[in-house]
């Protein structure tokens, strides 16, 4: 009775994380800037990576809910990338509005990849996905890597996008 119990419980767990990471609730009542660093703190406890996250000061108005649900997804799979293939325990994320665009920038030191068209690899996905929702947002998105030196990915998007 008491391993069922306990695995109940574990269960339960479980599910709350899944149902946080699907729709965390900070993003709808404090905005974007606010699940960044939700998401930071996750990282640095989940995850062991020690995310610093810099914005240049400036309160980002409250965007589109998509388009902040859009960054924050581009964000979570570019710091999973580096938890899972960058041999680094740093990280940094970035935001900052610009005169008319959110810059969102998620970079690192580590591994680097070898082969920028290996990460778009057959089975790998989170490029296309990060470029696909930058892009249904009107934004650019770009990424710069060097073999042993580190990844970059920068995206840009308009402060009055709304997706399609």
């Amino acid at each position: 009775m008491t391993d069922s119990i306990n695995l109940a419980a574990q269960v339960i767990d479980l599910v709350r994380g899944v149902m946080t990471d699907l729709r965390p609730s900070g993003i709808d009542d404090s905005g974007l800037e606010a699940a960044l660093g939700s998401l930071v703190d996750q990282f640095r406890s989940r995850h062991n990576l020690d995310v610093r996250f810099e914005n240049n000061h400036l309160a980002i108005p409250r965007l589109d809910p998509n388009l902040e649900l859009a960054l924050l997804r581009i964000a979570q799979e570019a710091l999973f990338n580096i938890a899972k293939h960058a041999n680094t325990k740093e990280a940094t994320l970035i935001l900052q509005q610009e005169e008319d665009a959110i810059y969102l920038a998620v970079e690192d030191k580590g591994a680097g990849i070898e082969f920028l068209h290996s990460a778009r690899r057959s089975g790998s996905h989170g490029m296309t996905i990060m470029r696909e929702r930058a892009e249904a947002f009107g934004g650019n998105f770009h990424v710069t890597s060097v073999h042993g030196q580190g990844t970059k990915i920068e995206v840009r998007v308009p402060m009055d996008a709304s997706g399609e």
